[in-house]
């Protein structure tokens, strides 16, 4: 199955598996046990869904959202599935009329990631070449989000890391954004990481400007065989980096 077939029938089970309707949920979750067992290789992202799909139900239960959209949508989308996307587009609507949805589009790193710009596989490394010259290169199971105009160079880490050697624009710095940080280059080549609650810069040439996004909004510059990590309390102390490691 390749990947835009795999996100349509992600969808079709997200909705089916947060009916209302206990006996239907039920029913859908053994049919997708069944299916689940024939594609092994997506685990890692089935489990995301669930985890995803587990959220939707905990916040309909919280907010008491009705799930007549999501019947609504299960009736048209068996009569013709190259709907679903669009349908499921309607369900989170329908969410975000109450005030809830934008969170977890926000928040859901499943979410994000299926709707980068750029985005690897476990086992899997992808190298390209940015509009400016830029080479930028993914690390299995990674994923970006480019924000590219006239004014400004951002590539938006959504989970993973990449190595980033950076053509220069000196109009236009370009800017590596995390969850905790962004990180300026003031040079070429470093690696960023992206874990769960922090994010890690690995300096191998030049120097980069780095700024918390914590309340204490720290900045400090990194420079060639230093390190530094980012997270909610802000920067810690910039260390020494083997490179060649």
């Amino acid at each position: 199955m390749n990947a835009k077939q795999l996100q349509k029938e992600m969808a079709l089970w997200i909705v089916r598996l947060n009916t209302d309707d206990l006996h239907e949920r039920q029913q859908a979750q053994i049919e997708f046990e069944a299916w689940r067992s024939k594609y092994p290789e997506h685990h890692d992202q089935l489990d995301q869904m669930l985890n995803f799909s587990e959220t939707m139900q905990q916040f309909s239960t919280t907010h008491g959202i009705s799930s007549q959209n999501v019947r609504n949508s299960m009736k048209v989308s068996q009569q013709s599935k190259k709907h679903i996307l669009q349908l499921f587009s309607k369900v989170l609507l329908f969410c975000v009329s109450i005030g809830g949805v934008v969170y977890f589009a926000a928040n859901s790193t499943m979410m994000s990631y299926y709707m980068a710009d750029y985005k690897t596989e476990v086992g899997q490394m992808h190298s390209i070449t940015l509009e400016d010259g830029s080479k930028v290169t993914l690390a299995a199971k990674s994923a970006i989000k480019l924000d590219f105009t006239a004014e400004k160079r951002q590539i938006n880490l959504v989970q993973g890391d990449i190595y980033i050697d950076v053509a220069k624009d000196p109009q236009r710095p370009l800017i590596v954004h995390t969850a905790q940080a962004d990180f300026k280059a003031l040079g070429t080549r470093f690696i960023v990481y992206q874990y769960a609650n922090s994010s890690v810069l690995n300096m191998l040439h030049s120097k980069v400007e780095t700024r918390s996004l914590a309340q204490n909004s720290q900045v400090k510059v990194v420079k060639q065989g230093e390190k530094i990590s980012a997270d909610s309390l802000g920067l810690s102390p910039i260390s020494e980096l083997d490179i060649a490691s």
